[in-house]
This record gives C-alpha cells, sequence and structure tokens, in this order.
C-alpha cells in the first residue's frame, strides 16, 4: 500500500498540464512583486495538530524529504499573537507551509501580511458529514504557485471532488475556473495530495516565477456542516 500510494503521488505531481482559459475578472488592488522565491529558503512545516494533518504531512514529507523543517505549535501558541509575530522574525526569508483551523489561519494570515510576507497559496478544505458529501475546495494562487494550482485542480477533481480554482496573473487579473467529475483514482486522500503539491513546490524553490507581495484572498464561507480546513504557503 505505501508503494502504491507513493507511486499515486509520484504520478500526480509529473502531469499538470495547462489550464483551459477561463474568465478574467477585474485587476486586484494589491500591487505585484516580480522578485522570485529565495533559492535559499527553507520549507518549514507548521504542525498544529489539526484534523488530517497526518495525511498532509506524509504527502509533504514524500514529496520534499530533505529540504523539511518542522515547527511544532500548541493551540494556545496558534492564537497568540506574540508567540507568532516571534516565530515569523525568527524564521524571516524562508516558506512555511501548513494546514489548520480557519480561525487559527485567519490570525496567521494577518501577521503574516503585517509582517511583509508574501501570500504565495491559500485553499479552504470542507467536507460535510453525510456518507455522500463529497469535499469542496477553494483554491487562490499567484503567478509563482500557477502550476501548482493547476496540479491541484486537475488532480482533486480526479479524486471525484469538486475545485474552485483562482488565479492571479503577472498583469494583475484573474482566472476562475470550477469543477467536479467522477472518481477515477482509487488511491490517496486529499491531504494527502495537497501535501505532496506543496513539497513539490518547496523542493523546486528558487524557480524565476513572478510572485505576489501582498494578495487578499478571500475564503468562501463555510456553510457546509462537517469539517473545514485551511491549507496555505507564506514566505514569511
Amino acid at each position: 500500500m505505501e508503494l502504491k500510494r507513493r507511486r499515486f503521488l509520484q504520478g500526480m505531481l509529473a502531469g499538470g498540464g495547462a489550464l483551459a482559459s477561463g474568465g478574467l475578472f477585474s485587476a486586484m488592488a494589491a500591487a505585484l512583486d516580480v522578485s522570485p522565491v529565495s533559492a535559499s529558503a527553507r520549507q518549514l512545516w507548521l504542525k498544529n495538530g489539526a484534523p488530517r494533518e497526518a495525511e498532509f504531512a506524509q504527502g509533504l514529507a514524500m514529496a520534499n524529504p530533505d529540504g523539511l523543517t518542522r515547527l511544532s505549535l500548541s493551540r494556545a501558541e496558534l492564537y497568540r499573537p506574540t508567540h507568532l509575530q516571534h516565530l515569523l522574525a525568527t524564521y524571516s526569508g524562508q516558506q512555511l507551509v501548513g494546514m489548520m483551523e480557519q480561525g487559527a489561519f485567519e490570525l496567521l494570515h494577518e501577521l503574516v501580511r503585517s509582517a511583509g510576507g508574501r501570500v504565495l497559496y491559500t485553499g479552504q478544505h470542507r467536507w460535510g458529514g453525510g456518507a455522500h458529501d463529497r469535499p469542496r475546495h477553494a483554491i487562490a494562487t499567484t503567478p509563482q504557485t500557477q502550476r501548482l494550482g493547476n496540479i491541484l485542480y486537475r488532480n482533486l477533481r480526479v479524486l471525484g471532488e469538486h475545485v474552485l480554482l483562482n488565479q492571479l496573473h503577472a498583469t494583475g487579473s484573474m482566472a476562475s475556473l470550477s469543477g467536479t467529475r467522477g472518481p477515477s483514482m482509487p488511491h490517496g486522500s486529499w491531504p494527502e495530495l495537497v501535501g505532496a503539491a506543496l513539497g513539490n513546490v518547496g523542493a523546486s524553490a528558487g524557480r524565476p516565477y513572478p510572485v505576489e507581495k501582498k494578495p487578499h484572498m478571500q475564503l468562501v464561507a463555510d456553510a457546509t456542516p462537517g469539517g473545514s480546513l485551511v491549507s496555505f504557503m507564506f514566505e514569511v
């Protein structure tokens, strides 16, 4: 089973072809910064005890086994602004990834922006309580993480799940795609797939893609009973 899962994730990450063109929305107000992510940036995983974090971590470590550093936070520390500000200052210039509950994410998100950090990717993942409810994913990417968005849009749909993808382009315009299709892959889970996709970006940091400096990414309202988590990638 371990070998099947590894081959499944490797196959998923190897693709990531171009998306069909979507409708354009009004340009976002935030300024764009075309400098690449630092080639020397380490990928830091913010371990926080969120539900399904073990699956996420397995995918993350599988894709980036050598460049990953773990930072563990208790639930109390997640909601302590001074502790988070110290963490961001200590690891300035590094890439921070993780998956957490929405309340904790919103606090961290604001602190990252206030400290001048860059938001590279956010994803909200929701699932209902019914046996036939399929997870729903709202993904937002910047020009730096466009390929990551392509991979997640394609592969989460292969798992039979609904995906909304908003991609900010270097011109300031935004493209949006939404879709669902029947499942055709029996192996893997969405937390593991998301973790593997983020780890894959960390393993290839330093490519000269443009990055948005301070995007304003709106999360969709969580109206579905069940669970809700947010995955993210920041440069702090």
